[in-house]
């Protein structure tokens, strides 16, 4: 074997393990992130998560979730968009999760305010979900984004729709 091909193999060899650690990365994600200032809100949203199988984390601040983000990959996020000083801090949010790991959110609302609602649609909230905690309801979203996951996750690895 000649000292170019097996250059030119050790090249391919390392853009394929790049790829693959690209795909672990930005694939399925077991991951969700939780984040409210109420306890009893995240101990809800845990339940109806892990109950999905989702692995969670939670946050009561703003600032540490948007850190979160940027470390790890999350697959799924529900957040309490309750009425807050730091939007541009959850919208952020809500674009890193969307784009760097193909994340969904969903945006939970305890007022049910149209306003609210059209801001975190506009800032890619996944689903939008108003008024008091259904966490069955919430439960069933969840299965519903694992699925999402789980498909994607075939399409990148096959390289084309399942």
């Amino acid at each position: 074997m000649s000292p170019l091909q097996t250059a030119h193999d050790a090249k391919r060899t390392s853009a394929e393990g790049r790829r693959n650690a690209r795909r672990r990365t930005a694939g399925f994600a077991g991951k969700c992130l939780l984040v409210s200032r109420e306890d009893a809100f995240i101990e809800g949203m845990q339940r109806a998560a892990s109950g999905a199988g989702w692995d969670c984390a939670s946050s009561d601040d703003p600032r540490d979730s948007l850190r979160r983000a940027f470390l790890h990959c999350f697959g799924l996020a529900i957040v309490d968009i309750a009425p807050t000083l730091h939007r541009q801090l959850l919208s952020d949010l809500f674009r890193i999760l969307n784009g760097a790991s193909g994340g969904l959110v969903i945006a939970y609302d305890r007022r049910a305010d149209p306003e609210t609602e059209l801001w975190a649609r506009q800032n890619g909230a996944w689903l939008y979900v108003p008024g008091v905690a259904d966490w069955d309801s919430l439960s069933t979203a969840c299965a519903e984004a694992r699925r999402l996951h789980e498909r994607k996750s075939k399409q990148d690895t096959l390289g084309a729709s399942v």
